[in-house]
């Protein structure tokens, strides 16, 4: 959590990088608005910095002189690079799933401009990826590979109700609706329920679940309080499994799609994943 969330963020360990498509994207961008840019302008982080603030004033200028609509926005894209420059999958695609990047493969830059109290310029960061939309590709994003990242994949619930059941704790705001819809978090733990997992799912519905100190907002995440989390849901949990002993089973498990087996096991506390195609 910490590497993934905090740690690849500028400036806190991720880089930023124009790759050529941002390049084309700024290029392009440019000349709608008659902002002429030469190579000097883009060939390196910085300099694409300082043209984008030399941009944003620019737009500013042609709203004053009513060139443009005041509610133009540009819009532009960066790629941001992780700290160890490798592939982000935001966790382990075994255990939560992986994030859907066509759905959620950025995250948004506003531009703001305090003199004017507006923003005209939204920059969206990409993290890197390996996947395409072309289906020519060999790593197209087809349905097959869609299905092993869809955590509501109930044959796959179904193949992890085979073995010892993880005990699942949630807590979800209702008024998640782009990011983590709450209903889909209602359609999976009554899923879970049904396939015999213990399962405790806490929905904050109003301001009076908003202490301010766990739960901050009714916004994605809550702006919840980790380390409260831990303190609150640890030690009764280390306090029911005191007694616990797993049962000797190999630490494997596979999951079946239209395309492929993947397979996951661990060994020497790391998670090893194996994807076989069909025949």
């Amino acid at each position: 959590m910490d590497y993934h969330c905090i740690a690849n963020i500028e400036p806190l360990g991720a880089t930023l990088d124009y790759d050529y498509i941002d390049k084309f994207i700024l290029k392009t961008a440019c000349k709608s608005i008659d902002f002429p840019i030469s190579d000097d302008d883009i060939k390196d982080t910085q300099s694409i910095k300082n043209t984008i603030a030399r941009i944003n004033c620019h737009i500013i200028k042609m709203k004053k002189e009513a060139k443009i609509l005041n509610k133009f926005i540009l819009k532009l894209s960066t790629s941001l690079i992780p700290a160890r420059n490798e592939y982000n999958n935001f966790g382990i695609m075994g255990l939560g799933k992986e994030i859907d990047y066509t759905r959620f493969s950025s995250m948004i830059l506003i531009h703001y401009t305090r003199e004017t109290n507006e923003y005209h310029i939204i920059t969206s960061f990409h993290d890197k990826t390996l996947w395409t939309m072309n289906s020519k590709h060999p790593y197209f994003f087809s349905p097959s590979r869609r299905q092993i990242r869809n955590i509501l994949n109930e044959e796959h619930l179904k193949t992890q109700s085979a073995y010892p059941k993880s005990k699942y704790i949630s807590y979800h705001s209702i008024f998640d609706k782009d990011i983590s819809p709450y209903h889909e978090k209602i359609k999976l733990y009554e899923c879970l329920k049904n396939l015999g997992f213990e399962t405790r799912l806490f929905v904050a519905k109003d301001k009076k679940d908003i202490d301010g100190k766990f739960i901050k907002n009714l916004r994605h995440g809550m702006a919840m309080s980790l380390k409260t989390l831990i303190q609150k849901k640890l030690p009764p949990l280390l306090e029911e499994f005191k007694n616990y002993t797993p049962p000797k089973l190999k630490k494997q498990i596979t999951y079946e799609t239209d395309e492929y087996f993947y397979n996951f096991s661990e060994a020497k506390n790391k998670i090893k994943l194996t994807c076989q195609k069909k025949s």
